[in-house]
């Protein structure tokens, strides 16, 4: 069985229906051992620490090894992480709890274990974005083109 959601109340959220244009930013960095180290990531570990995805409405989806990303941004300590079972270790190292179940939501930051968890990771990131939990273009974060 799947533990409880944990989820902000509908006025944290900025509200995201009919007339509204909500801005959506993906990045989409690779898998296993280079997760944390490669270059490209340095960027999208940096708005994460800065950020912070508490404080921001800025839905985080991360799945598999993606935690170790979440780790080296500093955004994972104190909070419960689902990850591929072999992170299980490093995330209690780094302050975080493991979860074993195939996906977790946080606030407004999404985790699953592994690939075989993607369609169960998928409905849940779709329902999120549905809720409204994607920026507002204009709102100071991002382009707003």
């Amino acid at each position: 069985m799947e533990p409880p959601r944990h989820r902000g109340q509908p006025s944290d959220r900025p509200h995201i229906g009919p007339g509204h244009r909500a801005e959506l930013r993906c990045s989409r960095p690779t898998g296993h051992r280079r997760q944390p180290r490669h270059p490209p990531h340095r960027p999208l570990n940096c708005a994460h620490h800065q950020r912070g995805p508490r404080g921001a409405n800025v839905l985080i989806a991360a799945i598999c090894h993606a935690s170790w990303t979440l780790m080296d941004a500093g955004v994972a300590t104190g909070h419960t992480r689902a990850a591929w079972p072999s992170l299980a270790t490093d995330l209690r190292n780094g302050g975080a709890m493991w979860s074993p179940h195939s996906t977790h939501l946080e606030a407004n930051l999404i985790t699953a274990r592994r690939g075989d968890d993607v369609k169960t990771f998928t409905r849940l990131l779709v329902s999120e974005l549905t809720n409204g939990l994607i920026q507002p273009v204009g709102s100071g974060q991002g382009s707003t083109s």
